[in-house]
C-alpha cells in the first residue's frame, strides 16, 4: 500500500494513498512503461467517445476556433489577441 496520494500515469488524476487502483480509469497503481502506454492509448480513444453536451446530452460535437481582440488598441489595429477552441 502506498503512504502518499499518487497521480495516475494514464489519466493524470490524483488518487488517495489507500487505493491500489485509479478511481477514474481503473488502472493499477504500479505499471511498467509498456502497460502505461497501452492503457493511455485506450483511455484517450475511449474518452473522446464519452463527450456529453451539458445542455442537450448529445455525444457528437464539432470543434472550431475563434480569435477576438484583446483591448482598445487591439480593436483599433485589428489584432486578434485571444484564441478560443
Amino acid at each position: 500500500m502506498l503512504s502518499y496520494n499518487w497521480s495516475c500515469p494514464v489519466c493524470d488524476i490524483t488518487n488517495a494513498a489507500d487505493s491500489d487502483k485509479c478511481a477514474k480509469c481503473g488502472s493499477p497503481a504500479f505499471l511498467n512503461a509498456t502497460e502505461i502506454e497501452a492503457r493511455r492509448t485506450a483511455f484517450m480513444a475511449n474518452s473522446k467517445k464519452q463527450f456529453t453536451c451539458t445542455k442537450c446530452g448529445h455525444h457528437a460535437f464539432k470543434s472550431g476556433e475563434v480569435q477576438v481582440a484583446g483591448g482598445i488598441l487591439g480593436r483599433m489595429f485589428e489584432v486578434d489577441a485571444d484564441r478560443f477552441t
